[in-house]
């Protein structure tokens, strides 16, 4: 490795003028260290003794003392006298966290800043640090990550007693507004960056890290908590300075950590919203039931409407407490987040809530709303904590009314899945399901309105796994689609 530093003028003393400095992995104290140095600026000079030169001497100059720093990053200069100061970043449940800011700080000492990959990994080399030194690490992005109104009704399941977070890192996560405690403040905050309403936490950073090492003195009340490593010198490899990642928000351990963690999803069936469909006029005042055939101790859902055409005058409750706190409004997009601890159960008579817009457009219902998830992820969330998709349709359409069969959803599953038909007219179906050899294994027969419809299956009730068939009839129509149950 060779180092050079160009300048005007530079010298090591006024007596002998040079153009560069050069350093090499022979020469160079120490990595990382300030090295005191002087730079010398000198005028064009006048030929005192008319010789046709100007000597150093016969310049006009002046210096200044600064410090320069060298690194080795790339470990060029291979195997030095220096020490190794290494460690991971996990969370709690022993996944690395990439994208984290490890930085390194001592007195008269400068070291770069080493950003973690997808092993959550940090590594500093040919380190000599004789006096106190820090580890500082810091990602404040994606906030949102990891955050669901299923984390509200754990935090309020704490809040009311019922089931207490005995992690302090699960304690700390649930303080969204740093305050050091975990109260109803935090629900509101964390529902605001749910909705989209926040794109940040306004008082905290998304992670916080604390040192591995470190001891609560109640871990019922881990605040105030080192987030920093220290240390007295180092005489040797250290290899197990780690800290605790702890995503802001997250108490249920969903956040993606790294670009190569898959998060599970325990594909517990669906929840489908249920609308009547029917034209509107631009205008006029749209009030939209929300009801829904299989609402079955729900603890919590959240949502994206898409609503085009149609401004949003306000939600009013039904047998769920809705109100404008549980929602966010971005235009013609629309977010919701509800929960209730204890879940709620509803009839298929039900009605949810009720949507009010004014229409800025005609047209069908059924093309002008639509749930998605691309602000707040639809989702649903029964009182054992599964996580079920959310879905609407709209019934009663008398315009364009076809027969259809859908794919099941969720497919790949196990638990519960949804399989959704559309019928020309009301009547009796049949769905079999049957495996690849042909053999029949599950039977369901239920009446039928016109248009959208949704039966589900259960894996309890099919013997087997892996691929599956399944067929629809309805007087004349019959369809038939795969399915893949797993274990």
């Amino acid at each position: 490795m060779i180092v050079r530093h160009l300048m005007s003028c530079y010298t090591a003393s006024a007596e002998i003028p040079t153009h560069q400095a050069l350093h090499t992995c022979d020469n160079v104290p120490a990595f990382g260290v300030e090295l005191s140095t002087q730079i010398w600026v000198a005028d064009g000079g006048t030929d005192d003794n008319c010789n046709g030169q100007i000597s150093w001497s016969e310049r006009n100059k002046d210096y200044c003392t600064t410090t320069i720093v060298i690194t080795d990053n790339t470990g060029i200069c291979g195997d030095t006298s220096g020490s190794i100061l290494a460690g991971e970043i996990l969370t709690d449940d022993i996944q690395s966290v990439e994208l984290v800011a490890v930085s390194l700080n001592a007195p008269g000492h400068v070291f770069p800043t080493i950003v973690t990959s997808t092993n959550g990994q940090y590594n500093f080399s040919n380190l000599v640090i004789p006096s106190e030194f820090t580890v500082n690490a810091d990602r404040n992005d994606a906030h949102r990550n990891g955050v669901s109104t299923l984390d509200l009704v754990k935090i309020q399941k704490h809040l009311l007693g019922i089931e207490l977070m005995n992690s302090p890192y699960d304690l700390i996560a649930a303080d969204a507004n740093n305050s050091a405690n975990v109260s109803a403040i935090d629900l509101v905050e964390l529902r605001k960056l749910i909705l989209g309403i926040y794109t940040e936490l306004p008082a905290n950073k998304s992670w916080r890290f604390v040192d591995k090492s470190f001891q609560f003195a109640d871990a019922t009340s881990p605040w105030p908590f080192s987030e920093s490593i220290n240390m007295a010198g180092l005489q040797g490899n250290e290899m197990d300075k780690d800290f605790v990642a702890i995503k802001v928000g997250d108490v249920n351990n969903t956040v993606k950590a790294n670009a190569t963690q898959i998060l599970p999803r325990n594909g517990n069936g669906v929840v489908n919203l249920v609308a009547d469909n029917r034209t509107v006029s631009a205008g006029e005042i749209v009030e939209v039931a929300i009801r829904s055939t299989d609402f079955a101790s729900i603890e919590g859902y959240q949502f994206t409407m898409n609503a085009n055409g149609l401004e949003f005058r306000g939600v009013e409750s039904g047998l769920v407490a809705m109100s404008d706190e549980n929602m966010g409004v971005f235009g013609s997009t629309l977010t919701a987040s509800w929960h209730k601890v204890g879940g709620v159960s509803a009839t298929a008579s039900d009605v949810l809530f009720t949507l009010s817009f004014q229409a800025t457009a005609a047209g069908q219902l059924s093309e002008m709303m639509s749930i998605t998830s691309d602000v707040t992820e639809a989702e649903a969330y029964n009182t054992s904590s599964d996580i079920k998709d959310l879905k609407l349709s709209f019934r009663g359409s008398e315009i364009g009314a076809e027969f259809a069969l859908y794919q099941n959803e969720p497919n790949p599953f196990k638990g519960t899945t949804l399989i959704g038909y559309d019928l020309p007219a009301a009547g009796n179906v049949i769905l079999t399901v049957f495996d690849v050899t042909g053999k029949v294994v599950v039977v369901k027969e239920q009446e039928s309105v016109k248009g959208y419809n949704t039966i589900s299956v259960s894996s309890k009730d099919i013997p087997s796994v892996g691929v599956l068939y399944y067929r629809l009839d309805a007087n004349e129509y019959t369809a038939t689609k795969k399915m893949i149950i797993i274990e």
